[in-house]
């Protein structure tokens, strides 16, 4: 993990610096899912043939461009080339340039690969490839912070070299071509090599392989880690791939190899480039055409075409077309603007996601809702005896925040759940339950995991995300795509506000045939109908407040949240966004559990932020009440409150942040907005940088 970049450029004369600029600049897209190293590899004439290059650094493509500053300027020229990269993310080892990607299989560099995921037998296929005297172990593991090695084909020691899983699939891959060379009789072709590679693996990939023994040539693979293929033809190019399903006969190590019938290419050579990566923003600005690898594809590419097999044990999850779309993505929604962060650009842009949510959606003067995708199966869903929804972090949070609004409003039984737990848990799912899949990006492994559960209990499984094509709207039956734009801070705020709203109109679906609950639908709609125009409104009252309030708040150390019902969820997402951005330890906490043990950790030096827009008298006199025993014991209390309570408030008050009075519909995500503000503006106070926090990953693709 994190990201993948490949370019290719094949019967399309290209520069090197011109293939260097295109990778890095791929690299660079992919920068928002956060990294701590990165790596590329290209290839290079020497003596009138090609070698490979790899180089690797510690810390940003920014190094990494400087490292390779004096291939920049190489103006060789390849009619046909294939370059990969990615950017790292530490999972096995540390974060230093050896165990950055790519890896290969020995310096030789027969097969070269990057990979996204987690190779969960990978000590197991060590240990046995070690047993191979072609195999060996360096005798220590360089800590260092670039790296960057040319082929060697006088060199072909295979040596583990790093502390990753990763570089076990270049080793593998080079046994199994010598196996098949032997069994064989002949050299196989660079699609048996790697298909009979990954037919051991097990876990989770996202990989892309090129080879000295095969220039020019590039294959693929993915299971449960997402792989685009970019298109850009001279001319036209064929719209539909056709798959074809391969029996691999998985067995061990020295088990049999399977062979399978020459490629079938369905593209004519052309002049073309081509592009894979796990996130589509990476090639945007040269294509909009691309393939949706699925689970278990092997794609092989190379002057000649593009070949495809798809390796299921199952063929019942076997697909054989891979029709080409057009992707919807702007180049103005990957870029910062006049914005100093991504995360500021797209706070202030929530007038307009929460707008896009609902268009074509929510009509004027209609009390329909509009989501196609869901209409066929909503009695389906109304008959269910649970609907449990299922998320991680900002996601779980949006699910909470309607909770009490599902709860109120339909006949069901409704869990939440922490995608983590629920597998730890794997709990009883009956075919009779809903269950509703929480991911911004569509591609969370823990969330991954609980779908299969679920799928394969029999539930009626629905995808609610913000990308089209993500393995979460493939693998359920059903959902609703956000439509909140791309989001590239590594902190959700705009997807996290568009969730709540999209799941607002799931519930208003669900009642849209009660007569008892036509008042309560109407006032949900016309809050939702007012909903941009509020939350702009309280972008620009609440800034000034908020960073004024920042520099005391970048001094704290511990921060409590609190909040009841809908708000609760609130107080959790700001807690979140604080300790994502600013690393101050925080807690949101259920303001009735006050006296249940969190009291105690209130004192003259604490710092509360307290949500004080209770929907009902009830609710905001024990609002009070909190309020009182928090004041009483000398702690600084900010607290958010609409302006019609703000005198019930004041005296147990430091700071006030009044905000705009909503119904129980939207008042959570209008509380919301200026606490995204304080994480932002306290993270910038403390000098970290905003879009990319330390330790943390935009897409969590693996558990």
């Amino acid at each position: 993990m994190c990201g993948i970049f490949a370019y290719m450029n094949f019967i399309k004369d290209k520069k090197l610096r011109e293939i260097l600029t295109n990778l890095l600049s791929g690299l660079k897209k992919l920068e928002y899912r956060g990294y701590d190293s990165c790596g590329i590899s290209f290839d290079i004439k020497d003596k009138d043939e090609n070698k490979i290059v790899i180089a690797k650094s510690k810390g940003t493509v920014d190094n990494l461009s400087n490292l390779i500053k004096d291939y920049l300027t190489d103006e060789t020229v390849f009619h046909s080339h294939v370059a990969i990269a990615h950017t790292r993310w530490a999972t096995h080892g540390p974060p230093t340039a050896g165990n950055a990607h790519p890896h290969i299989s020995s310096p030789n560099m027969e097969f070269v690969v990057v990979h996204n995921g987690i190779i969960s037998n990978y000590a197991e296929l060590r240990d046995r490839l070690l047993q191979e005297s072609l195999f060996s172990t360096a005798s220590k593991v360089e800590q260092v912070d670039t790296m960057i090695s040319i082929q060697n084909p006088k060199d072909a020691n295979a040596k583990f070299t790093s502390e990753t899983d990763t570089e076990v699939l270049a080793k593998l891959a080079l046994f199994i071509y010598n196996r098949l060379t032997v069994e064989l009789g002949k050299k196989p072709t660079f699609l048996q090599v790697i298909a009979n590679t990954m037919k051991l693996v097990q876990g989770t990939f996202g990989a892309v392989f090129k080879s000295s023994l095969y220039p020019n040539e590039v294959v693929a693979c993915r299971l449960s880690s997402p792989m685009l293929l970019g298109l850009k033809y001279e001319g036209e190019c064929e719209a539909k791939h056709a798959a074809r399903l391969i029996d691999m006969k998985r067995d061990d190590l020295f088990g049999s190899v399977t062979d399978f019938n020459e490629p079938i290419y369905h593209q004519a050579p052309k002049p073309c480039e081509l592009f894979l990566a796990s996130d589509a923003p990476a090639f945007a600005e040269h294509t909009r055409d691309v393939i949706i690898l699925e689970d278990w594809d092997i794609v092989h590419i190379c002057e000649n075409g593009i070949d495809i097999i798809n390796t299921a044990p199952s063929q019942e999850k076997f697909k054989s077309n891979r029709i080409s779309e057009t992707l919807q993505l702007s180049l103005e929604s990957i870029a910062k603007g006049n914005y100093g962060h991504f995360m500021l650009k797209e706070i202030m842009e929530q007038p307009n996601s929460l707008a896009a949510t609902t268009r074509g959606r929510i009509l004027p003067g209609s009390t329909d809702i509009h989501l196609g995708g869901m209409i066929p199966y909503i009695e389906t869903i109304k008959q269910s005896k649970y609907i449990i929804f299922i998320g991680c972090g900002t996601s779980y949070n949006a699910a909470l925040a309607v909770r009490p609004l599902f709860e109120q409003f339909t006949r069901q039984r409704i869990f939440v759940e922490v995608a983590s737990d629920f597998n730890d848990r794997k709990p009883i799912v009956f075919r009779d339950d809903t269950c509703v899949f929480l991911s911004q990006s569509g591609e969370t492994a823990d969330t991954l995991m609980a779908l299969e559960h679920c799928r394969n209990c029999g539930a009626f499984c629905v995808g609610i995300n913000n990308t089209p094509g993500s393995s979460i709207s493939r693998g359920t039956t059903c959902g609703i795509h956000l439509n909140a734009g791309v989001e590239i801070g590594v902190a959700s705020t705009k997807c996290y506000t568009s969730m709540i709203e999209t799941l607002l109109m799931f519930l208003l679906l669900l009642m849209q045939d009660s007569i008892s609950q036509r008042k309560e639908r109407k006032r949900a709609l016309q809050d939702l109908a007012s909903l941009p125009s509020m939350v702009e409104e309280v972008l620009k009252s609440t800034s000034p407040t908020i960073q004024e309030i920042s520099a005391f708040v970048a001094k704290q150390k511990n921060l409590i949240m609190l909040g009841r019902r809908t708000h609760y969820a609130t107080a959790r997402e700001t807690a979140l966004k604080i300790k994502e951005l600013t690393y101050i330890h925080s807690e949101g906490l259920m303001a009735g559990e006050l006296k249940h043990g969190p009291l105690a950790l209130i004192d003259n030096d604490s710092l509360v932020i307290f949500f004080a827009t209770g929907e009902d008298d009830e609710m905001f006199s024990a609002g009070q009440s909190s309020l009182q025993q928090i004041k009483a014991r000398g702690a600084k209390v900010l607290v958010v409150v609409t302006e019609e309570d703000v005198n019930k408030v004041k005296s147990f008050s430091d700071w006030l942040i009044v905000v705009p009075k909503m119904s129980q519909w939207t008042q959570m995500i209008v509380n919301i907005i200026p606490m995204q503000l304080l994480s932002y503006y306290v993270a910038l106070q403390k000098g970290i940088n905003v879009d990319r926090p330390r330790n943390l990953a935009k897409a969590v693709t693996v558990a």
